[in-house]
């Protein structure tokens, strides 16, 4: 399964909303050439035993992948603009990864299995290698995006659930240590909703938005949740109808989010821009329940012309697919080869993106965009 749904399982059986890890990169990386971002497609064929959750580049010669084994430990994939190679990471569950450079990212998830979470974890990388590092939480907490702005600013956002409820996790990193930040108290939820977070991004310091499901007890989660970080404080944002589980930040004024509602009746796909004043919400090939169901969607964006969403598609064999936003319209481009599942996609230019997720039997699934078609 993709995004939310799949990496926050426990949301599942209350009807989840499904949503994704995403990552942006800035728009000054939009500059790449297409024959530079042509080689990565050599790579593409990388496969092992596991799941890949998230993905994020930061230039056609550096991305990283994340995502868990079935012996239960982390899987971390770096590419280095010839090849895919495995990194040595420690037990647990890799949700999401973000990077503001080649020497600093960080990769979020939880200790213990996927569906037993047995609190939040963080690893950090330097540029030389990846490391722990100390993060609060307690048994049932786990983190499903991450956003990477500077070596000393850094949000990861998640859930915490009990047996009998389920609230928001954020943190935040500030060089030296990662904090709790208390969620803030959301206008439009009945006095029986919580809501939890699935995704984070920034372009700056003080222009955060992250975004996750409502939960009811009655129906699941059948709606979303928008906050917004000023550089102060996060606040309630203008919220569009509908789930928003995934959001991709390039800009105060380039904002994309994207849902569906799911469990037991899978529903459309939902796509909305914020222009920095209003909510937009362009038609995508699955916004109409029945033409072609949509399981959950990740976007990303670098550049006007670079935005893509990946999502999973009911009713043509459970098959994902990617569509791409041309300027004016959502294009769907491409399906995942036999009923793989999309779970992630990273973006640095109109012509150099990864897509993540696993094929049906078990194994790591990697595609590449070159500017004309998904390898």
């Amino acid at each position: 399964m993709l995004g939310f749904s799949a990496r926050s399982f426990t949301l599942r059986s209350v009807g989840a909303v499904t949503g994704a890890a995403m990552v942006a990169a800035s728009a000054s990386m939009a500059a790449g050439t297409a024959s530079a971002a042509a080689r990565p497609a050599s790579g593409t064929g990388y496969s092992v035993a596991g799941s890949l959750n998230g993905v994020a580049a930061t230039s056609v010669d550096n991305a990283w992948a994340v995502g868990a084994t079935p012996a239960g430990k982390t899987l971390i994939l770096r590419w280095n603009g010839q090849s895919w190679a495995r990194q040595s990471s420690p037990a647990g569950t890799l949700n999401a990864v973000a990077a503001s450079s080649a020497a600093n990212a960080w990769a979020v998830g939880n200790l213990g299995s996927q569906y037993h979470p047995a609190g939040p974890l963080a690893l950090h990388w330097n540029g030389t290698s990846w490391r722990r590092v100390s993060i609060p939480g307690v048994p049932g907490e786990w983190l499903s995006g991450v956003a990477a702005i500077s070596a000393d600013n850094a949000w990861a956002v998640g859930t915490h659930k009990t047996a009998t409820t389920t609230t928001a996790l954020i943190l935040h990193w500030n060089g030296r240590k990662w904090s709790r930040i208390a969620p803030p108290a959301v206008k439009k939820l009945a006095s029986d909703e919580t809501y939890a977070l699935s995704s984070v991004s920034a372009s700056s310091a003080s222009n955060v938005w992250t975004v996750g499901p409502l939960i009811a007890p009655a129906a699941g989660s059948q709606g979303g949740v928008n906050l917004h970080w000023n550089g102060k404080t996060w606040r309630e944002g203008p919220i569009p109808p509908g789930p928003q589980n995934s959001v991709v930040v390039v800009s105060a004024s380039d904002v994309w989010t994207s849902g569906c509602v799911c469990g037991g009746n899978p529903g459309p796909v939902y796509t909305a821009h914020w222009n920095g004043k209003r909510w937009t919400y362009p038609r995508n090939p699955f916004s109409t329940p029945g033409n072609g169901e949509g399981g959950g969607t990740a976007v990303v964006a670098a550049a006007p012309g670079a935005v893509w969403a990946a999502g999973e598609n009911y009713s043509t064999s459970r098959s994902s697919f990617l569509m791409r936003w041309t300027g004016s319209a959502w294009k769907l481009t491409s399906f995942a080869p036999d009923s793989a599942t999309f779970a992630g996609v990273a973006v640095t230019s109109a012509s150099n993106a990864w897509a993540v997720g696993s094929t049906e039997a078990g194994k790591t699934l990697i595609m590449h965009w070159n500017g004309s078609a998904w390898h």
